[in-house]
C-alpha cells in the first residue's frame, strides 16, 4: 500500500510533532531528585572521567563526561544499571553507553563508529 502525498505529509508532520514533544518533556522529567550518584575511574588511575547519576524514579539521570552533562534514559536491573545518553540524529538509538554492574564494575560504549559489544572503555566506579 502506497501513502499519497498528503498522508506522506501527515505522517512526517506527526513524527516531527512527537519528535518536539519528546524534547520538551525529556529535561522536565530529567531533573527530578537525584536518588544515587557513581563515580567512574579507569581501573589503575583516581581521575574521574564519569559521573553519573539516576534519578528518582530510576528512568532518568544525568551523565558528566568531560565536563559536559548530558540527560540520559536508565535501564535498571538487579545486577546492573546502564545509562543511554547522546541520542543521534535520528532519535532512535544511543550515542553511548555506561553500564555499572551492581560490584562496581563499569563498561563504556561509544557506538558512533558502528555498534559492538566490546567496550570502549573498562572502568572502576563507587557509589558516592
Amino acid at each position: 500500500m502506497q501513502l499519497t502525498n498528503m498522508e506522506g505529509s501527515l505522517m512526517k508532520y506527526l513524527k516531527n510533532i512527537i519528535i518536539l514533544f519528546v524534547f520538551l518533556t525529556i529535561p522536565c522529567i530529567a531533573k527530578s531528585e537525584v536518588i544515587e550518584t557513581w563515580e567512574c575511574t579507569e581501573p589503575n588511575d583516581i581521575e574521574i572521567l564519569f559521573i553519573v547519576q539516576l534519578n528518582e524514579g530510576g528512568a532518568t539521570g544525568q551523565i558528566k563526561v568531560a565536563n559536559i552533562t548530558h540527560d540520559a534514559f536508565i535501564d535498571d536491573s538487579v545486577y546492573f544499571k546502564r545509562w543511554n545518553f547522546g541520542l543521534e540524529e535520528s532519535c532512535t538509538t544511543y550515542n553511548y553507553a555506561l553500564v555499572i554492574k551492581s560490584e562496581g564494575k563499569g563498561v563504556y560504549f561509544d557506538f558512533t563508529q558502528g555498534y559492538t559489544i566490546a567496550p570502549t572503555k573498562r572502568l572502576k566506579c563507587k557509589n558516592i
